[in-house]
């Protein structure tokens, strides 16, 4: 029985995964439920009850019709990861220089690594877009992304490895991403990705106007984040109007 029991200040009730539907429960149905997923009763013990042969004969509480789950392509998985990756997403650093409230990397994370000084070599970043290379042999339009913490912490060695990765990808169309808050970008940042031959996009993290963005997205002292970016946004669109699409 594929049914989850939820308890609220408002009362009891189930999620039905085969119905993918939420209903309300008596206490005694829900505490019954309850004890089946934690083994602690056989879930036979309960089908005389009324209210669960009421739900079984609507079609809820019932057993997985499904015998075996699987992704439509997943007899071709093993050649796409030894042929035919798509993209390889290289960390540079674990730094930032904002603390937003909601990042999963903040040090109120409990999960996740916090923001630290931990960078990629350039040696290491080779390394994996040589992996990458011999793993995406029949895709002929490799995709390389900078991610962080900040990257634009690292454009000297962002530069060193798109010039790398074009020489090993000699032949293919190959294109970089970088995902970057855009505190940092500079006028020679701007050169190198938009008027040096390469291929970049750059996702910029911008929450809206500046009365919501700075409610979450502050640099790390606080202070707020949101004319410099608004700023480095509107130097790209006033040399590169085309990206305006």
């Amino acid at each position: 029985m594929l049914a989850l029991p939820i308890k609220t200040l408002l009362g009891h009730y189930i999620y039905d995964a085969n119905r993918n539907e939420i209903l309300a429960v008596s206490k005694d149905l829900f505490n019954y439920i309850s004890e089946v997923q934690a083994g602690e009763v056989c879930p036979d013990s309960y089908k005389s009850d009324q209210e669960f042969q009421l739900l079984q004969s609507c079609g809820y509480c019932c057993d997985s019709p499904l015998q075996d789950v699987a992704y439509p392509s997943i007899d071709l998985l093993k050649v796409k990861l030894e042929r035919n990756l798509r993209m390889i997403t290289l960390q540079l650093t674990q730094s930032c220089n904002f603390r937003c409230d909601y990042c999963i990397y903040s040090e109120n994370s409990l999960y996740n690594r916090t923001h630290s000084h931990n960078s990629m070599s350039v040696s290491t970043a080779k390394h994996a877009i040589e992996f990458f290379k011999m793993h995406s042999i029949d895709n002929p339009n490799p995709v390389v992304a900078f991610y962080g913490g900040e990257p634009l912490l690292r454009f000297s060695e962002i530069k060193q490895i798109t010039q790398y990765a074009e020489q090993v990808f000699e032949g293919k169309h190959i294109s970089f991403r970088i995902t970057t808050n855009c505190s940092l970008l500079s006028e020679d940042m701007v050169k190198f990705f938009f008027d040096s031959g390469h291929e970049f996009y750059l996702l910029i993290s911008l929450d809206g106007p500046q009365q919501i963005h700075d409610k979450s997205r502050h640099y790390a002292n606080g202070e707020s984040s949101y004319q410099a970016v608004i700023d480095n946004v509107h130097m790209i669109l006033d040399n590169h109007p085309e990206r305006n699409k």
